[in-house]
């Protein structure tokens, strides 16, 4: 990689006037944040998404088409790297780290977070090249919007890496992203999700207006749900509750570019998590790859470009906040006047208790309705509550996967505000464990299902990251059963440190999360339940191996209590174990007395067959 020298920037910028690549007005947004806040359990999916603007990203799109044709390798593709780079850092005032990359001239701009290689990648990005054409829709869209996002989210430092992705040739083979992709894969670099960015400013408009952009996610063979679906569904949620809903998540199966744009290298070399933002009216874009493809097309339609990138960057946000030991929490205000409803979307990736509160003014009638995947509704009508206390309207636990929509519906006469808390747990590794019960993690670190190949290069090569059952802690207990049933540390074969595996105490009815069962015993055997483990006993069967002899009296006197030693005579005396314990003798010694216990057993026996000796002999001799 090459380091851009800052000075080497201005001198090419200053050489070529006529690109007129000028710095677009910044817009006067403030943020909750001072700059370059550390951000940590802090929601800001909403604020991110407000602080997208239309103008800013226009003026992108502007500047970096005014100038003609950006073809590879000629002169005005060169300026146009040399200006997005210049962007970069101008945008973020030094806070990214912008680099050219490859033989093909990519341009990288890595905003550090504080978990650096120890955690995963976040990327945006489109392609700056065109074909014979000055390309605003494809790809100033793509190179607006990561510059856009770059200029607000770098007022941040989040806990993830994030790259601003600029791909050059990608109009003649998708060279730039492919050796990225290559290049991240062999130096283990994990990521968490990859949104690409080609063409955004023609909407069909014979589509529904909840259709209008496609964000196109991998549905082929093998992809989990959280690899990529979850991730477009997710900029749907944030669309719809923080604007009006125009994004529709697509299957890469169901769409004919899926193989054509920077999003596939990533995908073809092992990263599922890869997303294709698209507009959806290609089949009337007839500027596409010509040369009315300029800024002031009027079939382009930057509000819906400006809501695509807004959604996108809400997404980033919202997935950083993650919080550890508490479930995702999201917060909404809005008003409803009477008869009107306001639906809230909820993207569910784990089975998960999710719990809807509420608090209002002026209601004198409310009715709240969730629906979920499946079709299955709980209603509840907030009528009888009270103004002003937040309360509890929905709770339940839901194992669909994918878009719940919460309905809430102003039922009475008068205007009501509205405050909505909506808490549940989420999975975006798709590893069955709630990410509030884990940390970010580089996925080339960890091996979950202990096969000796990391769960990186596993997804990379196309197998099963976490193995048929997870069980990191090998106690028995899968991970999932682990954090959502049993509530023991999936990390720790022995979470209340009584001796006893978490999966043995739960197999025997045990407690798991207490260490004061160790010294019980429920069987009455004369072992506790330490005791129990150690030599393989039930707990709860004073007889284990049904032998008629108690576990504790076999472990006393040296025989074993998981095997049926009834009919054996271990100390050789004529006596089996089985009677040993029936008249309290010691199985392991031959002593004076056990001799006459057989006699005496068979007494009556001896007598009569001695009586009968006599008989024939007196018989015989008459």
């Amino acid at each position: 990689m090459r380091t851009v020298i800052p000075i080497l920037l201005i001198l090419v910028l200053s050489l070529v006037p006529s690109a007129n690549f000028a710095n677009p007005p910044q817009p006067n947004h403030e943020s909750s944040l001072t700059s370059a806040s550390t951000v940590y359990a802090t929601d800001l999916a909403e604020e991110i998404y407000n602080l997208v603007c239309e103008d800013s990203f226009k003026q992108f799109i502007i500047k970096v088409s005014e100038n003609g044709t950006r073809e590879y390798e000629t002169a005005e593709n060169v300026y146009a790297k040399f200006w997005i780079m210049s962007q970069l850092e101008n945008v973020s005032d030094g806070a990214i780290e912008v680099t050219e990359f490859g033989e093909h001239d990519s341009v990288l701009g890595r905003l550090p977070g504080t978990l650096g290689s120890d955690g995963p990648v976040v990327m945006v990005g489109g392609h700056y090249d065109t074909v014979d054409a000055p390309g605003a829709n494809d790809d100033g869209t793509g190179i607006a919007a990561a510059l856009e996002l770059a200029r607000i989210l770098s007022n941040y430092t989040w806990p993830l890496d994030i790259y601003f992705c600029f791909w050059n040739a990608e109009e003649i083979g998708l060279h730039g992203s492919w050796e990225t992709a290559e290049m991240f894969a062999e130096e283990e670099r994990d990521i968490l999700v990859y949104f690409n960015i080609d063409m955004l400013l023609v909407q069909d408009p014979s589509a529904p207006t909840d259709e209008r952009i496609w964000m196109v996610y991998d549905n082929h063979p093998g992809a989990l749900f959280q690899d990529s679906q979850y991730w477009a569904e997710l900029t749907r949620v944030m669309n719809n509750n923080f604007d009006q809903p125009i994004i529709l998540p697509l299957p890469g199966t169901e769409f004919q570019f899926y193989g054509q744009s920077d999003h596939y290298p990533f995908h073809a070399t092992g990263y599922r998590s890869s997303l294709f933002a698209f507009e959806s009216g290609i089949s009337i874009d007839s500027a596409f790859h010509s040369h009315n493809d300029t800024w002031d097309n009027p079939l382009y339609n930057y509000t819906i470009a400006t809501s695509t990138v807004s959604s996108i960057g809400a997404s980033i946000a919202y997935t950083l906040s993650r919080t550890m030991g508490q479930q995702t929490v999201s917060k909404y205000n809005f008003n409803l006047i009477p008869g009107s409803t306001k639906e809230l979307y909820i993207e569910i990736s784990i089975d998960t208790e999710l719990t809807v509160e509420g608090s209002w003014s002026g209601a004198d009638g409310l009715e709240f309705a969730l629906r979920r995947p499946s079709g299955v509704a709980l209603t509840y009508n907030s009528t009888s509550l009270s103004e002003g206390v937040n309360e509890t309207v929905l709770t339940g636990n839901t194992s669909n996967l994918g878009l719940h929509v919460l309905e809430i519906e102003n039922t009475g006469s008068g205007n009501v505000g509205i405050e909505v808390t909506l808490s549940h747990d989420t999975d975006i590794e798709g590893n069955g464990v709630p990410d509030c019960s884990e940390p970010w993690y580089n996925d080339f670190n960890v091996d979950s299902d202990l096969d000796g190949i990391s769960d990186g290069h596993e997804e990379l090569m196309g197998d099963d990251r976490y193995g048929d059952n997870p069980d990191i802690d090998g106690d028995g207990l899968s991970n999932l059963d682990e954090i959502n049933v049993y509530g023991t540390d999936h990390l720790s074969s022995d979470t209340d440190t009584d001796g006893m595996p978490d999966g043995w105490e739960v197999v025997n009815g045990l407690d798991p999360l207490s260490a004061g069962d160790r010294f019980a015993d429920p069987d009455e055997d004369g072992l506790s339940n330490l005791d129990e483990f150690w030599v393989g006993t039930d707990p709860h069967n004073n007889d284990s191996d049904s032998d008629t002899m108690p576990d504790g009296w076999e472990i006393e006197n040296d025989l074993d209590p998981t095997v049926d030693d009834s009919f054996l005579d271990s100390d050789g005396d004529g006596l089996l174990n089985s009677l040993e314990y029936a008249y309290g003798l010691n199985p392991m010694v031959a002593d004076w007395i056990d001799p006459i216990i057989p006699i005496s057993l068979g007494g009556a026996s001896v007598v009569f067959i001695v009586l009968v000796v006599i008989y024939v002999r007196r018989k015989g001799t008459a």
